[in-house]
């Protein structure tokens, strides 16, 4: 019986081993995401980062044909095999996991940084009305005026990728675990396809790409590529990986990154805010200036425009993909940066730390 299933129980057992990875976060840490990860995707972006194609996308886009003929030659001769099935699942979750899904078990980000993740309501209110204040500011620093009008962002997404490494080196300063080298940056081919899924961009584990959506709004570009970096320097989470890519673009020494990282948290803030109803939501968004209800208003013009059921559906998959992998709030966890960006920006300071 073990010899006629042994590809299942392989497959279990190494899900299994896997798991138990949670068990021990510090010993991920220190073998794994600070040891053997760091020096594997370095080789990875110096293998593919000098090439202009996405590598991983090809890769991507020929797995799936070759599972669509299988699949189809399956169906047609009527040979459906689970042990081959299990089989290549098996392989999949091996080099997966030690290319870089290990990372989702690593210490977290707070715990390493010392601060805590609680904050109370009124944290979150007052937070969000220093933000706004924040960007009032930045929006007429370079608009030189209060204008009712969008930012228009004087950059191409050629120049901000050129530039995605400055954020880092001045974070670098300020908190020496972060730490970036070797880009390997990329359009996707597949940005039209990504746009319709609902994703801003991604990051390839099995080449260590990031892969960016070349149709986003330049604004969008500017916190997408530091959050994509983020992952690359091995961080797992969502949430943390936009509370570095905020960091990195806040602290950026090029004009315009600190308004995109304003509002991105912007963003994330008043969504988190406990309004009763639509109508309520909507009311405050009109209280903010009305050239930052113009930057905001473009991007959910972008992604209204490409909303349809297919995003619907791979929200869901994604959600599930992430709480398959240690992520337990899954897509919502994306939002829950701002519990670090509140523990980190502005609680020490209201503590008069």
């Amino acid at each position: 019986m073990f010899k006629k299933y042994r590809y299942t129980f392989l497959f279990i057992g190494t899900f299994l081993l896997i798991k138990s990875a949670s068990f021990f976060p510090h010993f991920i840490e220190a073998i794994y995401s600070t040891g053997m990860y760091p020096k594997y995707a370095a080789f990875l972006r110096s293998l593919f980062g000098n090439t202009s194609i996405a590598v991983g996308d090809v890769m991507y886009l020929i797995l799936i044909i070759l599972l669509l003929v299988r699949l189809f030659i399956t169906i047609r001769n009527k040979t459906l095999n689970f042990q081959v099935v299990f089989k290549y699942a098996t392989i999949f979750l091996i080099v997966f996991n030690l290319s870089w899904a290990l990372n989702y078990y690593r210490v977290p980000l707070h715990e390493k940084m010392d601060f805590k993740t609680a904050y109370q309501e009124e944290d979150l209110e007052e937070y969000t009305a220093i933000l706004i204040l924040r960007a009032t500011k930045l929006y007429i620093k370079y608009k030189g005026t209060a204008d009712t009008t969008a930012i228009a962002i004087p950059y191409s997404k050629q120049q901000i990728i050129a530039d995605a490494n400055l954020g880092y080196r001045e974070l670098h300063k300020k908190h020496p675990q972060f730490h970036f080298e070797i880009s390997s940056f990329k359009y996707s081919l597949i940005s039209t396809p990504l746009t319709y899924m609902g994703f801003a961009g991604y990051f390839n584990p099995f080449t260590n790409e990031a892969q960016i959506n070349s149709k986003i709004p330049v604004l969008s570009f500017m916190t997408t590529v530091p959050h994509e970096m983020a992952h690359q320097t091995g961080i797992g989470s969502e949430s943390e990986a936009n509370f570095i890519g905020y960091l990195a673009a806040i602290n950026h020494p090029k004009p315009y990154y600190d308004y995109a990282a304003t509002l991105f948290a912007l963003k994330y803030c008043i969504n988190r805010l406990p309004f009763k109803d639509e109508q309520t939501y909507e009311a405050y968004l009109k209280k903010l200036p009305p050239g930052i209800q113009a930057n905001f208003r473009e991007s959910k013009q972008f992604w209204e425009a490409h909303h349809t059921f297919i995003d619907t559906i791979f929200e869901f998959v994604y959600d599930k993909f992430l709480k398959i992998n240690n992520q337990e709030f899954g897509i919502e966890g994306y939002s829950n940066f701002i519990e670090l960006l509140i523990n980190y920006d502005y609680i020490p300071t209201k503590n008069g730390q």
